[in-house]
């Protein structure tokens, strides 16, 4: 595989991998009017 194939793989993943933690902020993360409030589904 050449050069460009590689680099659009990593950044593909990159891609991928910021929107799964960006998913997973929306889960744990509530945002309100005075700002950002941490949801703990556990408690």
């Amino acid at each position: 595989m050449d050069a460009i194939g590689i680099a659009s793989l990593v950044i593909a993943g990159c891609g991928y991998t910021a929107a799964a933690l960006f998913l997973l902020g929306l889960l744990f993360v509530d945002v309100t009017e005075t700002g950002w409030r941490i949801r703990a589904p556990w408690r």
